[in-house]
């Protein structure tokens, strides 16, 4: 049974797309999580940068509260941040959580295909072997017949020799 040459590129690709969704969704979330630390840390940096600024030029009890404020407004900011990575995080989850379930469900059906032709494989490996040992049976019997009839044929001369002495 030959297979034609676009049957087996489309299972190939069928066979390995979800693997290539898997490697997206991880791909994708690195990208995103790079690019929100790089993001992060150009914010803190800057906010770093104002705080020195700010801290160099404190010169009375508003300007240190002033610095207070904004160290609290730093601090949001970091929490922010934290809550947004934890949030790329179950994104992250939930599409590897979908990219498994479609492997699983592809690999699944892989190996019911495969257990379907070794079944076929197998029934029909023993209709063969049933009717070649069928073929043998009739065969020997029909040689047993042969020889069966031609040794009956030699034996009715010997046994009219016999009579006549």
């Amino acid at each position: 049974m030959q297979r034609e040459p676009s049957n087996i590129f489309g299972q190939v690709f069928n066979a390995f797309e979800p693997w290539a969704k898997l490697n997206n969704a991880i791909i994708n979330n690195m990208q995103n999580t790079i690019q929100f630390q790089l993001e992060a840390l150009q914010r803190y940096n800057h906010l770093g940068a104002e705080h020195l600024k700010a801290t160099n030029g404190s010169q009375d009890m508003s300007d240190v509260q002033h610095y207070g404020e904004r160290l609290g407004s730093w601090l949001d900011q970091m929490m922010n941040d934290f809550r947004t990575m934890a949030d790329l995080g179950m994104e992250f989850r939930d599409e590897l959580s979908e990219a498994f379930s479609e492997v699983g469900s592809q690999i699944s059906h892989q190996v019911e295909d495969i257990s379907h032709q070794i079944d076929e494989a197998s029934q029909r490996a023993v209709t063969f072997v049933q009717d070649f040992e069928h073929e043998e049976v009739d065969t020997a019997k029909a040689r047993t017949s042969k020889t069966t009839s031609k040794s009956g044929a030699q034996q009715e001369p010997s046994r009219q020799a016999k009579g006549r002495t």
